[in-house]
């Protein structure tokens, strides 16, 4: 009888260790997401530049010149395309505005207010894959 209830006591413990470990991991794995997107947004196409210069040095193993002159043009394309999407956004937030508007005269007051609450475009964004 003691000896099972040493069994369970341990299983018990080994059970929480692993509801722990896997809410931790969970918790750590969407803090590191969100700080690589902080990092994107701010420091305007190194962080994506350095990704991409170190995926293309372990794919083609490139020479240390080559990624010196590689990497400039990675950074002036990032460049580009961030002034690009700067441009772009303002219409496309407008149409993020009409469709909230469109949405709002399909969806109960309650709904609505959830809508407006939840920073309206962030539900019209779709979600990354799980």
């Amino acid at each position: 009888m003691k000896r099972s209830r040493m069994w369970l006591g341990l299983l018990a413990v080994f059970a929480c260790g692993l509801v722990i470990g896997g809410l931790s991991a969970s918790i750590y794995e969407r803090h590191q997401a969100a700080e690589r997107y902080r990092l994107i947004r701010q420091d305007k196409g190194a962080f994506l530049t350095q990704l991409i210069l170190d995926r293309l040095d372990d794919t083609l193993e490139l020479s240390a010149a080559q990624k010196a002159r590689i990497q400039p043009l990675l950074l002036e394309a990032f460049r580009r395309s961030l002034k690009l999407r700067e441009q772009v956004r303002p219409q496309q937030e407008q149409i993020i505005r009409e469709t909230t508007g469109q949405l709002q005269g399909l969806l109960t007051p309650a709904q609505v207010k959830k809508l407006a609450d939840s920073g309206e475009w962030k539900l019209l964004m779709p979600r990354p894959p799980k």
